[in-house]
């Protein structure tokens, strides 16, 4: 009965390890992870209770003739664990120091007690069972050649708990608030309608319709580019890692694709039209370019640095309220004039220092994103004892319609005229 309640306890104790692994990269929170952890430990712990209970036996019992010394024929029984949890024949005490007790000498008649074993030999087994634990964690369980699940506990070391994250996170994606096309080939023109003005006339019954203004386009000519590099990976990151590195570096890569479609947006924003003006005339002019500057058939939005950001955030109207208010729907968290508000840091637009800019304008209309290959990885071996993780992505950022935006520079005194 105790090996069958040992063997359950093992299948318990597989799945609770399983539930750890799961949570940990899940990035669940630290409670969660810490319960996850204590039913390990606690799954551990009883079925080190079962091992310690005897085994029934059917062995016939040796009758007692009267002679203390043990028959050369029958082994001792096998030496058990002290309260410390430290086996006798490895416990520094008295006992060991005995010259009766030595199990090198033959010639004493102590306890016949096993040697230890060698270091080189426990180094050897220690690693075959952290490659096996580690079989068994990625697998899902799956792989259980070389693990116990007795041995799987000095395996789980307490900073599993710890999941390495990226230090910020980044901003937002602009290839999702421009245009965004899918194209297969490697150039190519995109025609984007122009907004009608046409009217439809009134014609009398039974008269001949009118002609209508043909439709007007704008072709938008673009030519992909490869944007590619290499971020090289030590062998010895990936085996001492002790959480499945692949998520953090899938992260890391989508952050690098972010960061370079967005440089080449911000670029395309800043070659709009261009106006300058001074500080005092700041917020008046934004609200003039909302309110009139362009079509109202425009969904309008604002792009700025981080420096203009902060400027508007402590700007407050006549009646003392702050002009940038609350919003769940705006990257930033805020919108202004009622209008979604995206922020990036001040050198975004090619600029230097606490620079002041910022683009009003409709982006869906403003910029075309031509789309040829989202990021691609390859993983290639390196002779370096590593391997090279090669993210690649092939895109092309052109303006479309010029009438979409304006870029606006705000400068200490009033622009010369």
């Amino acid at each position: 009965m105790v090996k069958e309640s040992i063997a359950a306890k093992q299948g318990e104790l597989a799945t609770a390890i399983a539930n750890a692994e799961d949570l940990i990269n899940s990035n669940a929170s630290a409670d969660q992870q810490q319960q996850a952890l204590d039913l390990v430990k606690q799954l551990q712990a009883d079925i080190k209770n079962l091992e310690a209970l005897p085994e029934p036996t059917t062995d016939p019992e040796v009758p007692d003739d009267g002679n203390d010394d043990t028959p050369e024929s029958l082994d001792p029984p096998a030496p058990t664990p002290d309260d410390t949890g430290v086996p006798p024949e490895l416990d520094d005490d008295d006992n060991n120091t005995n010259p009766e007790n030595d199990p090198e000498d033959p010639t004493k008649k102590g306890e016949n007690r096993k040697m230890p074993i060698p270091m080189n030999k426990k180094t050897n087994i220690l690693q075959e069972q952290r490659a096996a634990f580690n079989a068994f964690l990625h697998s899902r369980g799956e792989k259980r050649d070389g693990l116990t699940s007795t041995e799987a506990g000095v395996l789980i070391p307490e900073q599993i708990i710890y999941n390495p994250d990226t230090e910020v996170h980044t901003v937002a994606d602009l290839s999702k608030l421009v245009h965004n096309v899918s194209v297969t080939t490697p150039s190519g023109t995109y025609p984007i309608l122009k907004s009608a003005s046409t009217v439809l006339p009134s014609v009398d019954e039974l008269k001949e319709n009118p002609d209508l203004a043909n439709p007007e386009f704008i072709d938008v000519e673009w030519k992909v580019k490869t944007y590619r590099g290499m971020l090289p990976i030590s062998e010895e990151a990936i085996a001492d890692a002790q959480i499945d590195l692949i998520p953090l570096l899938q992260r890391y890569v989508q952050e690098i694709k972010i960061n370079t479609v967005n440089s080449q947006v911000n670029t395309i924003l800043s070659k709009f039209t261009s106006k300058k003006v001074a500080a005092e005339d700041l917020v008046p002019t934004l609200k003039s370019l909302k309110n009139k500057g362009f079509d109202p058939a425009y969904n309008l939005s604002f792009v700025m640095t981080q420096s203009l950001y902060d400027v508007l955030d402590q700007a407050k109207d006549a009646q003392g309220r702050y002009l940038l208010q609350d919003s769940i729907s705006a990257p930033s968290g805020s919108k202004l004039f009622g209008l979604d508000v995206t922020v990036f840091k001040d050198s975004a637009f090619g600029g230097t220092g606490e620079v002041l800019q910022v683009f009003i304008g409709d982006l869906e209309r403003a910029a075309l994103f031509a789309n040829r290959l989202d990021v691609m990885v390859n993983w290639i071996d390196d002779k370096v004892y590593g391997r090279v993780l090669q993210p690649v992505i092939r895109f092309d950022v052109e303006s479309a319609d010029s009438n979409a935006g304006v870029f606006v520079t705000i400068t200490p005194e009033a622009p010369k005229s």
